[in-house]
């Protein structure tokens, strides 16, 4: 009796575990989800499973058929059980089946906020304005009395009555919550052999015009992935860079693909043609739970394109949202204690670049047009050896990790945005002959320098998506920042610069909070119902429960997430097939930042 007291008593004002059932927190937290790896480039990715679930009569229970690889874009069968008329259903018999695993289960602080006022970036679960019988997780960005500005993908702050331009300030993440809060775009180590050894790009590549100025690409296959390793020496006080380009293959190059090995004869490789490549494209909001194809979505385009017989997975579950806000990370060998290695991020045209002197470790901050933007600092680079660096664009913010420590900048690193890019209703994505600019936007350089990377990761920041209830009324659960996300034009936007000019049109959305009021988003911005729409006078009319505005009131806030204590089980022994009910997925757990 003692012991049911004590559990009554921690359950009700100390910590209390929760299940999370959807994926408007994903990659941070998982909803349903079927977890997989690619069978082409080996990465592991979860995939949105919600639907099988679904109490949405417009979106009704459904299985989920395939999800894309974030790294090679393979799309992945989910099950044998495939519409007839898709070419892999021919495969029926050599599909396996990927089971659907419940959401993470995590602990809720729930006295936490009884002596402390929550705070910006916060992950808390509270009871839904609409209906206090549903518990909802979000991430808090918006305080009492603040107006919220979503725009460009970044939440800028302002009093009660800002309205204008210049009455925001953008909110800046604090440096642990960017490296909570990024997304991976892709990682050296998971570039397919297969397509390589086709005649596929890989990713990073020297500069055109600077072969034979220093590096070395060496590119070797090994299992499924092309092991890389960049070199160079570089002298004379020539710059040698590599460039990054989104060189991402789509759903028909995977079948086109498939076509050439089946028609190559016995020992002759597959080898692409000029016309079966893809142009560069710009970095989305793209995010492997939503990229996924679930039968009643199939059957509702089938049935608006006739000819519609593939697992392609569709635009807008693939990220059209342009993000320039980036971190680029590299595995760096210095074998001389000489010369320079620079890192190099481009957004909307301008370049933001960190200059680490390998002989004294001193690191220099610079942006484009901003002649009197120079923060140095001391990093712990001291010579010959192995060190991991990662540069970030965020917020108007440069941020510089040597071997995960944050190198502090006396001064601070933020930078006055209006200098850089002028106008922010300008911003969009640049490029030209000259400058590839955005469709190259990282680089790694050496300046008389001898040393070589290892591994290289790019990342995007989150992108808060500027909708809200009245913008959204009658499209359901299509979350944008167009005003005609239909538009056909669309699908050519991230690779057609002449389409550019519409990004300068991404439109704005301001919401004021009261006293008591907080403002709440999920990580997953394109499929979270979210405080941008908890109010729609069509659903207020219908009679249908709704909150009273845009915001959470501070009696409905339960506490704060801590920890993913249970994320699902395999179900067997890790690394062996050998059955194993709820064996507990222990790399799985990890505290919700």
């Amino acid at each position: 009796m003692i012991a049911f007291v004590l559990a009554f008593l921690f359950r009700t004002f100390e910590a209390e575990a929760f299940v999370i059932p959807t994926g408007s927190m994903a990659p941070t937290l998982m909803g349903r989800h079927k977890d997989v790896e690619c069978p082409k480039c080996g990465y592991r990715y979860q995939v949105s499973a919600s639907e099988e679930e679904s109490q949405d009569m417009n979106r009704p229970r459904s299985d989920c058929l395939a999800g894309m690889c974030p790294m090679c874009h393979y799309v992945l069968p989910m099950t044998p059980n495939l519409p007839g008329n898709v070419p892999e259903s021919r495969l029926a018999g050599d599909i396996d089946y990927q089971r659907s695993y419940n959401g993470d289960r995590i602990l809720v602080n729930k006295y936490i906020y009884t002596f402390s006022d929550p705070r910006r970036w916060d992950v808390v679960v509270f009871k839904f304005p609409g209906n206090a019988q549903i518990n909802y997780i979000k991430r808090l960005v918006g305080l009492p009395n603040e107006t919220l500005r979503i725009y460009q993908g970044d939440l800028f702050v302002g009093g009660q009555d800002a309205s204008q331009p210049e009455d925001f300030q953008i909110a800046r993440k604090p440096a642990s919550k960017v490296l909570a809060m990024r997304q991976l775009v892709h990682d050296t180590e998971y570039d397919p052999a297969e397509l390589y050894a086709a005649g596929w790009p890989l990713r990073w590549s020297t500069v055109s015009g600077d072969v034979g100025k220093g590096w070395r690409t060496e590119a070797t296959i090994d299992g499924n992935n092309v092991e890389q390793r960049y070199a160079v020496h570089s002298t004379n006080g020539d710059e040698a860079w590599l460039r990054y380009e989104h060189l991402v293959p789509d759903y028909y190059v995977w079948r086109r693909l498939a076509q050439l090995q089946a028609q190559s004869p016995p020992g002759t490789p597959a080898a692409f043609t000029d016309t079966d490549r893809r142009p560069p494209r710009l970095i989305t909001d793209a995010n492997p739970y939503n990229a996924r194809e679930d039968r009643f979505h199939f059957d509702r385009l089938q049935r608006l394109v006739e000819d519609r017989n593939s697992l392609e997975i569709d635009l807008l579950r693939q990220g059209i949202h342009w993000v320039g806000d980036l971190s680029v990370e590299a595995d760096v060998e210095v074998e001389e204690a000489s010369g320079e290695l620079l890192l190099d991020l481009v957004e909307a045209g301008r370049h933001f670049l960190a200059t680490m002197d390998l002989k004294t470790g001193v690191a220099t901050l610079a942006a484009a047009g901003v002649a009197d933007f120079a923060p140095q600092a001391q990093t712990p680079i001291d010579g010959p050896g192995n060190y991991r660096i990662t540069f970030a664009n965020v917020d108007d913010q440069l941020l510089l990790w040597v071997d995960g420590d944050l190198v502090t900048f006396e001064g601070g690193t933020s930078y006055d945005a209006s200098k850089v890019f002028g106008d922010r209703s300008g911003t969009r994505p640049q490029t030209s002959q000259e400058d590839a600019g955005d469709l190259a936007p990282a680089r790694v350089g050496a300046r008389d320098a001898k040393l070589a990377i290892t591994r290289l990761r790019l990342w995007r920041d989150i992108y808060y998506i500027a909708d809200n209830s009245e913008n959204n009324e009658g499209r359901g659960n299509l979350i944008t920042d167009y005003d005609q996300p239909t538009d056909q034009l669309l699908a050519a936007l991230p690779y057609d610069p002449s389409l550019w000019d519409a990004f300068s049109t991404r439109r704005h959305v301001d919401f004021r909070l009261g006293d008591n009021q907080f403002f709440v988003m999920g990580d997953n911005s394109a499929e979270s119902s979210d405080a941008r729409l908890w109010f729609s006078e069509a659903a207020k009319n219908l009679g249908k429960s709704q909150p009273g505005g845009s915001y959470l009131e501070r009696r409905l806030l339960i506490g704060k997430a801590l920890c993913v204590y249970w994320p699902h089980s395999w179900h067997r022994i890790p690394g062996t097939p050998i059955p194993f009910p709820l064996f507990p997925n222990f790399a799985d757990m990890r505290l919700v930042r």
